[in-house]
């Protein structure tokens, strides 16, 4: 009885003292009881970091989440200008670095999260779908561009479109090759530079094979971009799989299998996109739409100010389930969010967008990052 009486007058105690405090102590004093008394294995978080970027950006996510005793591998496969090569490469290396960090380490036997950002988080995601021995809990996507790149009609396009044309896009793209100089203002508006670099996209196939942003370019002549592009269509699992070679046809048909199965292998993917991103676009791609397609390459001219976005839930992906969006979704493991004003890099660090807009990291990462990182079964098993 003593007892019964000792713990009902310390709950009480408790709960006043909890009461007396200011509302962000008692919620700063809520989350610690959470990672002291529930959360007894905080998973490993591998980090991938974003194109000509490298590990260092994710030190906030490092900083904060060592501080509490969680492992952090921040990816160094393919950092700085090793990022603008081909895809496939890289995420081959990141498997190779992945295997070798967990191999021996017992702090990994649990299972562990993946956390991307832009150009990373999709390589995230196709590490997922292409390691055949991965034991993700859970992958975060922050700002990734999971269903390519397209500067289309809408105004939000308009300052991902700047930054690619003024900045990222001559740095990798030599002027022999394609003159971004040219263009006009009335260029972009019409359609006009789209539909020119739409034509290097599909009409220099060998451009797969040496830089990222080409894998990424995502053209709405659905068709002969799912024939020629390397990379997103076959993570996407929509490439065809067309050969004389019957065996050749069978392998390509058991690989979509297997990355489907792959990618269910998740207890939850979360795709973080904002309307203030300032170098994807659409904006949408962060959390799985995209333009909507067009029969021939001549329709992104004639038809380029009637272009409209497909929602998730709405394209082939996700109604065919064809790499298994539909299913993880079902089994309440899918979600996406669209954040507002989080320009690109906010989900990394105190940002002002090319439009001026500021925005602050700490707030981003406590109100969407750090509760995932903390549920049961995602972030944290017990």
């Amino acid at each position: 009885m003593r007892q019964r009486v000792v713990r009902a007058l310390l709950a009480l105690c408790c709960g006043l003292l909890l009461a007396q405090l200011p509302a962000t102590d008692a919620h700063t004093h809520l989350r610690k009881r959470v990672r002291e008394g529930h959360a007894k294995k905080p998973l490993p978080v591998f980090f991938f970091h974003g194109v000509t970027s490298s590990e260092k950006a994710g030190g906030n996510f490092y900083a904060n989440l060592t501080a509490e005793g969680r492992l952090v591998v921040p990816l160094t496969f393919c950092t700085n200008l090793c990022s603008v090569k081909a895809l496939n490469g890289q995420v081959q290396a990141a498997i190779a670095q992945i295997r070798e960090t967990i191999k021996t380490d017992a702090r990994f036997q649990d299972g562990y999260v993946f956390i991307g950002h832009s150009q990373g988080a999709v390589i995230a995601r196709a590490v997922i779908e292409e390691m055949d021995d991965h034991d993700v809990r859970m992958l975060i996507s922050l700002a990734g561009p999971q269903t390519g790149v397209f500067y289309g009609p809408q105004a939000t396009d308009m300052f991902p479109l700047m930054a690619f044309v003024n900045r990222i896009g001559p740095k990798m793209i030599p002027p022999t090759l394609f003159d971004f100089s040219k263009y006009s203002q009335l260029d972009f508006q019409t359609g006009k530079f789209q539909s020119d670099f739409n034509d290097l996209a599909l009409g220099v196939p060998a451009l797969q094979e040496q830089l990222s942003v080409m894998n990424l370019a995502r053209s709405p002549v659905k068709d002969k971009w799912r024939r020629l592009n390397t990379f997103l269509p076959v993570l996407d699992n929509v490439q065809p799989c067309e050969s004389d070679d019957r065996a050749a046809k069978s392998n390509c048909t058991c690989a979509k299998s297997r990355r489907r199965r792959n990618f269910l292998r998740l207890k939850s993917a979360h795709f973080f996109g904002s309307p203030a991103d300032d170098v994807v676009a659409p904006w949408q791609s962060t959390v799985l739409g995209h333009y909507a397609d067009v029969a021939k390459s001549e329709d992104i001219l004639l038809n380029f100010k009637m272009f409209r976005v497909i929602d998730a839930k709405k394209t082939e992906m996700y109604t065919r389930d064809t790499y298994g969006l539909r299913t993880l979704d079902s089994r309440g493991g899918l979600f996406l969010y669209s954040v507002p004003n989080v320009g690109h890099s906010c989900w990394l660090v105190d940002y002002t967008s090319i439009s001026g807009q500021a925005c602050l990291f700490k707030p981003v990462y406590e109100n969407y990052i750090y509760p995932l990182l903390h549920t049961n079964g995602w972030g944290i098993v017990h």
